[in-house]
């Protein structure tokens, strides 16, 4: 505690000095999207999502093929 503050007071005074001096900072938007502007986002992003791994070493589709059949 040279600093005068803890360590958990430390790190919130680095994130709010990273926050300020190297964050980029964006204009104001108008708010959330409408009903149009979604679906047009959404019709551009493929809609099918298949994880090619997982944190565990499997994904559900792996797990699925290797269940055994009834």
């Amino acid at each position: 505690m040279s600093l005068g503050v803890d360590e958990t007071a430390a790190v919130h005074l680095a994130l709010a000095h990273l926050r300020d001096e190297v964050l980029p900072r964006y204009e104001r938007d108008d708010g959330p999207l409408t009903p149009a502007q979604l679906r047009d986002a959404r019709s551009l992003v493929s809609q099918e999502r298949t994880p090619t791994s997982s944190l565990f070493g499997t994904t559900e589709r792996a797990r699925r093929k290797k269940a055994p059949k009834a």
